[in-house]
């Protein structure tokens, strides 16, 4: 049945239907339009991208940057070893123990002190 046969039938004005329609063809026929405009520039993108020879490039860039960061975290692993095979890490850490204590023994100290001082000026 067709808006106009509606019209007829129900006596109603099919007008603001016909305009939603209109719109409604209208917005179709745009987004058509937008695909077949962006299809084409998708294309020559990609083409030009291809011809360019950035991709390879960007795949060497990116092969470089990995093995890199490879060669980086064997060097670590590598040195903490050796750090750990002559006990510097071991070393480094009972240091650092005897610094926090020694630490604590000073605020001790100091608090004792100024303790002190204050029963003094009383």
């Amino acid at each position: 049945m067709t808006l106009e046969m509606m019209k007829q039938k129900t006596g109603k004005n099919t007008e603001p239907a016909n305009n939603s329609a209109e719109k409604t063809v209208e917005t179709i026929r745009k987004i058509a339009e937008n695909i077949r405009y962006y299809s084409v520039m998708a294309k020559q993108t990609t083409r030009a991208v291809r011809e360019s020879g950035a991709i390879p490039e960007l795949a060497g860039a990116i092969r470089e940057a990995a093995s890199a960061a490879r060669d980086t975290a064997k060097d670590i692993r590598q040195t903490a070893a050796e750090l750990n095979e002559i006990g510097a890490i071991a070393d480094t850490a009972r240091a650092v123990v005897e610094a926090k204590r020694a630490t604590q023994d000073t605020i001790h100290t100091v608090r004792d002190a100024v303790h002190n001082a204050r029963h003094q000026m009383k």
